[in-house]
């Protein structure tokens, strides 16, 4: 299994498991090709066509500018006009490129309009402290090393943004 396929079971299991009568939900893709999301719906089964088409995204479309910012500020003012709980579940390697806006200013919208960012984050490797930080793949197997092109640990800015806005 790839691991984004590995990631259906706890939709499936856990957060479709989770959803209440009332609960809309919505489906975005962050990649080259930049999607609005699919419309809200309470439908638990076109909610998981959506999640399956999402991760489902060609490997072309996913590499390339990955703006994570300005897609979870973009879902942010999808959801500032909804009622009830608002929540943003963001599924990330957090190694965002391409923004217009920086991550505190979506902490900060967020945290303003009453919109939770959860984070699942994908990767494998263990935060590092200092500017630096290990990838690994599936297998946990390092295969390189960077060093702060993108500030701070991307795990780091993940978890500066859930904790930011009310999400874990």
């Amino acid at each position: 299994d790839s691991p984004r396929a590995l990631l259906l079971d706890p939709i499936r299991l856990g957060l479709l498991r989770r959803l209440r009568a009332g609960d809309r939900v919505s489906v975005a893709t962050i990649s080259k090709a930049r999607e609005p999301g699919s419309p809200f719906t309470s439908d638990r089964q076109v909610f998981f066509r959506d999640v399956r088409r999402a991760l489902a995204a060609p490997g072309a479309d996913r590499y390339g500018p990955s703006p994570i910012w300005d897609a979870t500020d973009a879902a942010v003012a999808r959801l500032e006009s909804e009622p009830g709980r608002r929540v943003v579940v963001l599924i990330s390697d957090g190694l965002s490129t391409g923004n217009r806006l920086g991550l505190d200013a979506v902490v900060d919208h967020a945290a303003r309009s009453g919109v939770a960012v959860f984070v699942v984050a994908e990767a494998s490797g263990p935060p590092r402290s200092g500017r630096g930080w290990t990838l690994a793949d599936s297998t946990h197997a390092t295969w390189t090393m960077v060093s702060s092109p993108f500030g701070n640990s991307p795990l780091g800015n993940l978890a500066r943004l859930a904790e930011g806005t009310g999400g874990v």
